[in-house]
């Protein structure tokens, strides 16, 4: 008999949500506290400390090698581009107009994946990502006193998409995982 997973899955959905929550009010209150650059520094520091102490022993020196590394440079612009974006908009954003539209990534991740690369997306996802959308403009209230920005969080969504699309093809280009199709092959050039 199998199983069942579902009350654990639950539950490891909801610690993600508070844990996304608690990141974003932590990043308002570092980045109202420090200098930004200087957050992002000590940030991705210890990222790179607990990345290298967990993976290094593991894969040793193939964990630094890249078979691409004009695409992982461009991956790494990108998710310094979100970090930059995401401190910039806490500090001028409400941070439940910058997660509203924060959370609209999945959106972008999805329209760039059936448009770009191919991706067939079932109607019942279309319709879950419109209702997002949806429940995204109604916190964020739209109207004609726009506010310039909130296009920082707009860079955030675009940013961190575009690092989500080359992330999966990136590690199977490594060989840190097996290739599932020959949709995720890179070409040669990059």
């Amino acid at each position: 008999m199998k199983d069942n997973q579902t009350p654990q899955g639950i539950a490891l959905m909801i610690a993600a949500v508070a844990c996304f929550a608690m990141l974003d009010t932590l990043t308002k209150v570092v980045g109202s506290a420090v200098p930004v650059i200087m957050a992002l520094w000590v940030r991705y520091l210890a990222q790179t400390a607990l990345t290298g102490t967990v993976l290094l022993p593991a894969r040793g020196r193939r964990l630094l090698h890249t078979r691409r590394p004009v695409l992982q440079s461009l991956r790494a612009v990108l998710m310094l581009t979100s970090s930059l974006c995401a401190f910039f908009s806490l500090k001028v954003l409400p941070v439940g107009d910058f997660t509203a539209v924060a959370m609209l990534t999945p959106l972008a991740i999805t329209l760039a994946a059936a448009v770009l690369m191919g991706e067939h997306v079932s109607a019942v996802r279309w319709l879950f990502l419109l209702l997002g959308l949806a429940g995204a403009l109604m916190v964020i209230r739209p109207g004609p006193e726009f506010q310039l920005s909130m296009l920082l969080p707009l860079g955030v969504v675009l940013s961190n998409a575009g690092y989500q699309l080359l992330t999966g093809p990136l590690t199977r280009a490594d060989g840190l995982v097996r290739r599932t199709s020959t949709r995720d092959a890179l070409p040669r050039c990059c």
